[in-house]
C-alpha cells in the first residue's frame, strides 16, 4: 500500500518517485504508524501525542514547525509547579477520580498541613512555639484532616464556579464545621480548645465572623489551588510496590495506624474529663490511662484544651482555668 506524499502530488506516484529511499523510507514510517495506531495506548500522554500527530515528510515546513511547538511545549512543562508523572505505565491509578482512598490520603494529609500551618501562626501571633497537634502521638491534628474531607466533598463541584460563590459557600461550612466539632468535644469529652466569646460577632464562643471569612479563604485557596497539587501528587504513589505491597493496603495500614492514634487520644481525653468529675478508676482500662496518661501528660500534649464541663456555659469555665494556670 503506497501513500500519498504531500509535496510531490505534481509529480504523481511514479515509478521512479516511489523508487526514491526517502519516499520508501516514509511509506515504511507511515504503514508502522498506522499499525500502531490499532494498538490501544498504554498511557494518557501517548494518547495525545498520536491525536496531535500529523503526517509530515521529513525536512519539511511542517516537520521543523512541530519540533518548535515540541520544544516550547517542553519548555512549559517544566516551567510548572510541579510535573505529571506515569507511575503506573498507563493503568488507572488506585485514587483516581474522588474516590474513598483519595479521600483517606485527603485527610491524613490534611492533619499534618493544618498542624504545620497552626504552629507558624501561633509563633507569628503569640511568639511562643506551641504544640497543636489532636493526637497524642505524632503531628497530626484531626479537626483539619476532617475540614479537609469536608471541604473536598462539600466544594468539588464548585472548583469550576465563581470565586465569590465558592468563597461564601467555604465561609459557610467552614463556620458550620467549626461549631459543631466545638459542641461535640464539649458534650463528650467535657473539654474546649477555643473560645471565641470575647471577640466580636460570635455565636456562643465556638465561632465567629473572623474566623468565618479565614474558612471561606482557606475554602477558595484549597479547592482552586491545593486540591489540584493534592490529587496530583497523591495519584503519584504507585499501583504496585515491586510487587510485595500495592498503594490500597499502604493506604489502608496508614489510615488505620491514624486512626488508633485517635482512638487511643480520644480515650485518654476521656478519661482525664473523668478524673476532673472526680470519677475513680474503676476497671482496668481507666487505670491504665491513669498510670501512662496522667493530667500532667494530657495538659502537655494539649496546652490549649481546658475542661470545662459537658454542660453549660463554655465561656466562663473556659477563661478561669485559663487564669488559674
Amino acid at each position: 500500500m503506497q501513500y500519498k506524499v504531500p509535496g510531490y502530488s505534481s509529480l504523481g506516484n511514479t515509478p521512479e518517485l516511489l523508487q526514491d529511499p526517502k519516499i520508501q523510507l516514509y511509506n515504511e514510517e507511515q504503514m508502522e504508524r498506522k499499525e500502531n495506531l490499532k494498538q490501544p495506548p498504554r498511557n494518557k500522554a501517548l494518547m495525545e501525542q498520536r491525536l496531535g500527530e500529523e503526517l509530515v515528510v521529513p525536512g519539511t515546513r511542517a516537520l521543523r514547525q512541530k519540533q518548535r511547538e515540541e520544544e516550547r511545549w517542553c519548555k512549559r512543562q517544566t516551567s510548572r509547579f510541579w510535573q505529571h508523572r506515569d507511575v503506573n505505565g498507563g493503568a488507572k491509578s488506585f485514587a483516581a477520580g474522588l474516590n474513598v482512598y483519595k479521600v483517606m490520603w485527603i485527610f491524613m494529609l490534611g492533619c499534618v498541613i493544618g498542624v504545620v500551618f497552626e504552629t507558624l501562626g501561633v509563633y507569628l501571633t503569640k511568639g511562643v512555639w506551641m504544640r497543636r497537634s489532636g493526637v497524642l502521638y505524632g503531628p497530626f491534628n484531626q479537626i483539619y484532616g476532617f475540614g479537609a474531607v469536608v471541604f473536598t466533598l462539600a466544594l468539588y463541584h464548585f472548583r469550576k464556579k465563581n470565586d465569590l460563590l465558592i468563597f461564601a459557600a467555604g465561609m459557610l461550612i467552614g463556620a458550620l464545621f467549626e461549631f459543631l466539632c466545638s459542641w461535640v468535644q464539649q458534650r463528650v469529652f467535657g473539654s474546649v480548645s477555643w473560645e471565641y466569646s470575647d471577640m466580636p460577632v460570635n455565636l456562643g464562643g465556638r465561632t465567629n465572623i473572623a474566623y468565618a471569612i479565614a474558612w471561606g479563604i482557606m475554602g477558595l485557596v484549597f479547592i482552586t489551588q491545593l486540591w489540584p497539587w493534592l490529587s496530583e501528587m497523591i495519584e503519584r504513589i504507585p499501583n504496585n510496590f515491586r510487587r510485595r505491597m500495592t498503594g490500597k493496603s499502604i493506604t489502608l495500614i496508614l489510615f488505620f495506624a491514624l486512626a488508633l492514634n485517635m482512638a487511643l487520644s480520644g480515650a485518654a481525653v476521656f478519661r482525664a474529663g473523668q478524673r476532673q468529675d472526680g470519677i475513680p478508676a474503676g476497671d482496668p482500662v481507666a487505670q491504665f490511662f491513669d498510670t501512662c496518661y496522667p493530667d500532667e501528660v494530657i495538659q502537655e500534649k494539649y496546652p490549649s484544651m481546658r475542661f470545662v464541663g459537658r454542660t453549660g456555659n463554655t465561656s466562663e469555665a473556659y477563661w478561669e482555668e485559663t487564669c488559674a494556670k
